[in-house]
């Protein structure tokens, strides 16, 4: 089985505009490999999943954290397939659509990618996105 080997990857999120209220909010986050060798996460909390769970916090204007209302996966350990290799200098990206997890109304929102144990990356910077009517 492989083995995470995360440390140096860099996440960053960018947000696909526009964004309605009643359309889809799409971000896609880019995972980079800036360091000198090949490094290893796992997919499971990431968004090459989806949103299976909550891999991302997203305050509104008052600085209040949005309640997460996607599903919960639950899945066995990951195999060696559930494992993304990234060479050194290479990137690898996926985006998703945040209301498929979140009630979000017309505002501007604070979004960053919530890393985890499980998958090994780190958290993104936040970035600003506005939801118009």
């Amino acid at each position: 089985m492989k083995k995470i080997d995360a440390a140096g990857l860099v996440v960053r999120v960018r947000a696909i505009a526009p964004h309605s209220a009643s359309g889809e909010v799409k971000v896609e986050t880019i995972i980079e490999n800036p360091t000198d060798a090949p490094r290893t996460f796992c997919d499971y909390h990431t968004p090459f999943e989806g949103i299976r769970n909550r891999i991302f916090v997203i305050r509104g204007a008052d600085g209040g954290e949005l309640e997460y209302q996607g599903m919960m996966a639950k899945r066995a350990p990951p195999d060696d397939e559930d494992y993304i290799t990234l060479a050194s200098g290479a990137s690898r990206s996926a985006t998703v659509d945040l209301r498929s997890a979140y009630d979000l109304s017309p505002g501007a929102y604070e979004v960053h990618f919530y890393g985890s144990g499980i998958c090994g990356l780190p958290d993104s910077e936040p970035i600003t996105i506005e939801v118009g009517p």
